[in-house]
């Protein structure tokens, strides 16, 4: 079948801003560091920093159910990449760019390896009230996330009583949790609202000496309080939202409100502590890899931050790991 393989959790024109050439070379590349084992990975091709079939809904005959894959890169990453690019080179962003970069925002979020693992730790707990197998939980979190994905991405998504004639599917997948297309136009507007178009953004440029990593789940909402539910996190619990944007270069979106409505953006130095500072943050919210195009700083980044090795559950007599990295996902990429 002619389907997409090759899905990169983290974008490969995203990654491009933080690689680098080494003489000879035409691919841009980086260092990729698991988090689980500490083991670097050199000079990766961003290209083939992917997992397969991540943004497929693959059944367990291997039939392709449904895909988000192709759309992100049209939909949001080809828009999205405009801003980042006028942010890079220190210009203004219109209204419009303010919502291609609001949706950016949002599906990074949602597309996101965090955000899969999150549907995990919901459905495994469902699975325990509900009674059905936590084997099933890998498909229907890889179907959930799909049809998440393209309604935030604006496309068609198949209503909730396409589930009726499979007990367990109607169990998760009903009217009450499946977020339609008008929901995630107004999870946009209400982002712009409360991040961009009345808040201030400000591009922060790393001291010198200094530099930011990045890693798989790059945009970073930052709650004002703990929250029981992860999955509310992004969009109603959080006043920040941070996004290296290359290895100078940090967005940052505030909870102070601008002094008029419009796109507010200001432009400040970030001391090399407070640079520090953001990189554990990343290492300490990335899933499974960090990245950068220097060695040492993976290293310096994650000796700080040693991997949490996360929550276990019991189901069934059976204990499963469902944060923060699923085992089923390769460790190593393809060079």
């Amino acid at each position: 079948m002619n389907r997409p393989k090759r899905h990169h959790v983290t974008p490969e024109s995203y990654l491009n801003n933080f690689a680098g050439l080494a003489p000879g070379q035409k691919s841009p590349r980086l260092f990729a560091l698991a988090r689980l084992t500490g083991e670097i990975e050199h000079q990766v091709k961003t290209k083939d920093i992917f997992y397969r079939h991540f943004y497929d809904h693959l059944g367990p005959d291997g039939r392709l159910h449904g895909s988000a894959e192709k759309p992100l890169n049209t939909e949001v990453e080809e828009p999205g990449n405009k801003v980042i690019a006028s942010l890079l080179d220190g210009k203004a962003i219109t209204y419009a760019q303010t919502r291609h970069l609001a949706r950016y925002l949002v599906v990074a979020i949602v597309r996101s390896l965090w955000y899969h693992i999150c549907l995990r730790a919901v459905l495994v707990e469902h699975s325990k009230r509900h009674g059905y197998e936590a084997g099933a939980v890998p498909e229907l979190t890889q179907r959930k996330q799909v049809e998440l994905l393209r309604a935030f991405m604006g496309l068609q998504t198949e209503p909730p009583n396409v589930y009726k004639d499979d007990p367990t599917l109607s169990k998760v997948f009903n009217a009450a949790s499946s977020l339609q297309v008008e929901n995630s136009k107004r999870t946009t507007k209400t982002l712009i609202g409360m991040h961009l178009h009345h808040r201030e953004i400000t591009i922060f440029t790393a001291a010198d000496g200094s530099e930011f990593i990045t890693g798989d789940n790059y945009v970073i909402p930052i709650p004002t309080e703990t929250v029981d539910d992860a999955l509310t996190v992004p969009f109603q619990n959080s006043t920040e939202l941070l996004m290296p944007l290359s290895p100078n270069k940090l967005l940052f979106s505030s909870g102070r409100t601008s002094p008029r409505p419009g796109v507010s953006i200001s432009r400040k130095l970030l001391p090399a502590a407070e640079v520090e500072n953001v990189n554990d943050i990343v290492c300490t919210f990335a899933s499974a890899h960090i990245f950068s195009s220097h060695e040492e700083l993976l290293k310096e980044v994650h000796d700080r931050n040693p991997f949490f090795d996360g929550k276990i559950v019991e189901v069934g007599g059976t204990e499963y790991s469902y944060f923060p990295y699923p085992p089923e996902f390769p460790q190593r990429f393809r060079q």
